[in-house]
């Protein structure tokens, strides 16, 4: 029977391709091979899956995905559908997390089923976070575990980080009066979430310090008490539209406000 192979990518199929081409090429094998990426989109794989279940052919599926919700539904796809895979990515990750520390976990092959997924998640969330900081892309927000959002300077950034040393899925998103937040905010549910305040006065104090560090002028507008009033109403709009819960962050250290928003998470699947 024919063959076929797929390769399904988070990242860009380019830099996956050759390394497949080129094992393809040792194996002695001519087989076509159809790459996809970047997949994000819950549609994205939707569409792709559906399209390997419905092939005629012999397929072998390659996977290289960062996104370790991605990854646990392609794993549970090859295993339903009997389908031989092959990841990418997860073995070489855990020989550089783990070399020199403990021992890897599995054979290290990259075959389905000789690795536990938990092993990656600190890396994965780390890198997670990386992808999405401050905005950058909006459709992690579909996968990420908690999304902060917040005007400037109510510490998305170190939280994320710290959240995700706690083998959290963060995105941060950065609420401005001038700038529409992403249309995925308002298509989860409100529970993942979470809000960010902070007093005027301090937001004031570390929009000036941070005017000086940068050897601005500390009466610029972005550190005028009405420029952030016009933001934190512009905020607290927002937050309570998509009607999700807050965090005060006025005099608080990140490991405190981290541990709030994990209590509240707990709380939320507490009940349901």
């Amino acid at each position: 029977m024919d063959q076929v192979i797929y390769l399904l990518t988070d990242g860009r199929k380019e830099d996956v391709l050759p390394f497949v081409k080129k094992a393809c090429r040792l194996a002695g094998l001519a087989s076509p091979i159809h790459s996809y990426g970047p997949i994000i989109q819950p549609d994205s794989i939707d569409r792709v899956l559906g399209r390997i279940r419905e092939e005629e052919k012999l397929v072998i599926l390659f996977h290289a995905l960062e996104e370790s919700g991605l990854r646990e539904e392609v794993h549970a796809f090859a295993i339903k559908e009997g389908i031989p895979s092959y990841d990418l990515l997860s073995p070489i990750l855990t020989l550089l997390m783990t070399s020199g520390k403990r021992e890897l976990i599995g054979s290290g092959s990259g075959f389905q089923g000789d690795m536990d997924p938990s092993s990656l998640d600190h890396l994965l969330a780390y890198d997670f976070a990386r992808r999405f900081d401050d905005g950058q892309d909006p459709r992690g927000i579909h996968y990420a575990d908690l999304v902060l959002i917040g005007i400037s300077r109510t510490m998305k950034t170190p939280l994320t980080l710290y959240l995700a040393s706690r083998k959290f899925r963060v995105v941060n998103v950065p609420l401005l009066p001038e700038v529409t937040p992403p249309a995925e905010l308002f298509r989860i549910s409100p529970k993942r979430v979470v809000g960010l305040t902070v007093s005027p006065d301090q937001l004031l104090a570390l929009r000036r310090e941070r005017l000086k560090s940068l050897g601005l002028p500390p009466d610029s507008a972005y550190a005028s008490l009405e420029r952030i009033e016009e933001e934190l109403e512009y905020a607290d709009g927002i937050m309570r539209q998509i009607d999700c819960p807050r965090v005060d962050v006025t005099g608080k250290a990140v490991e405190e406000i981290a541990e709030i928003i994990m209590d509240l998470r707990e709380d939320e699947d507490n009940l349901g």
